[in-house]
């Protein structure tokens, strides 16, 4: 799910439903901050997590401009079975 940072997101709390989310931002500011990536590594998130990462998300739209930050998010694969 690739989410802009107008957009809310609503992370269900069950024990079984885990969520990942990283932070991605356009090609024209990696390309400003002199890197070659455009999102950073996905993580577990959980509501405290998800608020942490909308803040940066607003720093870093504040700092080079509305759109150029967002939050992507997806479901956790299952663990493997032994």
């Amino acid at each position: 799910m690739n989410t802009r940072p107008s957009e809310h997101h609503h992370i269900p709390r069950t024990e079984q439903s885990l969520h990942m989310a990283r932070i991605c931002c356009a090609p024209e500011v990696s390309k400003l901050k002199k890197e070659d990536i455009t999102s950073s590594q996905w993580g577990e998130v959980d509501a405290a997590r998800l608020e942490g990462l909308r803040a940066l998300v607003i720093a870093g739209n504040e700092l080079f401009g509305f759109g150029t930050h967002w939050i992507e998010m997806r479901e956790a694969p299952p663990e493997p079975t032994r």
